[in-house]
């Protein structure tokens, strides 16, 4: 455990999912993000964030959607391409249309891709 005193931080961490971690890219992720990288896990970002993702549904995942919701979003963390830490208050906190607009973006991949397979699922 580690205790900071008169500081917002947030631990956004493990990021995994079906049985993949993605350490390499957490710490990648944490260090463009200037945060405090805790053995390729967790990472310790100033502020409060939260995370969405994993950007898949079953086995399908949605890494370029991923990555263009993500930028849009300032301040936002991509992280392996399938999870977007996502900052709740900043000095200057972005618009709620910023954050739904790529947001909605994801979830109409999402819901394009659930059509998708419901309509190959009948053929």
């Amino acid at each position: 455990f580690c205790a900071v005193k008169d500081r917002n931080v947030a631990t956004v961490g493990p990021v995994c999912h079906g049985g993949t971690c993605y350490t390499g890219e957490t710490s990648n992720a944490c260090a463009a993000a200037g945060g405090m990288d805790i053995g390729g896990n967790f990472c310790v970002l100033e502020g409060s964030y939260s995370v969405a993702g994993p950007a898949c549904w079953d086995d399908t995942c949605f890494g370029g959607d991923t990555d263009v919701a993500c930028a849009a979003v300032e301040g936002a963390v991509n992280i392996a391409d399938l999870f977007c830490a996502v900052p709740l208050s900043s000095t200057s906190p972005p618009s709620s249309l910023a954050v739904a607009k790529p947001m909605a973006s994801l979830w109409m991949a999402f819901s394009v891709a659930s059509i998708f397979f419901v309509v190959l699922a009948q053929i």
